[in-house]
C-alpha cells in the first residue's frame, strides 16, 4: 500500500499515449538482439537505437506538483509580486 499514492503525477504535453510506440520499439530491439546473438555478435542494440524519439506520438511529460494549499497560496502570493507594474 506504500505505493498507493501517486508521489509525482505527470500529463503529457501533447499528442496521446506512447504505449504503441514503445511496444513497436521493443519488439524492434528484441528482434535485432535476437538476429545479432544468433549470428554471433555481441553489439547489442538498445531501445532508443531501434526507434527515434522524435518519431513517437507524444511530445513528452511535464511533471507537476500535488495541490497543497499552503504552499499555492504562497505560490500565488509570489505571482501577483512577480506580475505587478
Amino acid at each position: 500500500m506504500s505505493r498507493s499514492i501517486r508521489r509525482r503525477p505527470f500529463a503529457a504535453l501533447c499528442g496521446g499515449s506512447q504505449k504503441r510506440d514503445k511496444q513497436l520499439c521493443n519488439r524492434i530491439a528484441r528482434r535485432t538482439n535476437r538476429v545479432r546473438l544468433a549470428a554471433g555478435s555481441d553489439d547489442f542494440m538498445r531501445n532508443r537505437e531501434a526507434l527515434s524519439t522524435w518519431l513517437m506520438s507524444q511530445d513528452g511529460t511535464r511533471h507537476y506538483a500535488p495541490y497543497d494549499p499552503v504552499r499555492f497560496d504562497s505560490y500565488l502570493i509570489w505571482w501577483k509580486w512577480a506580475k505587478r507594474k
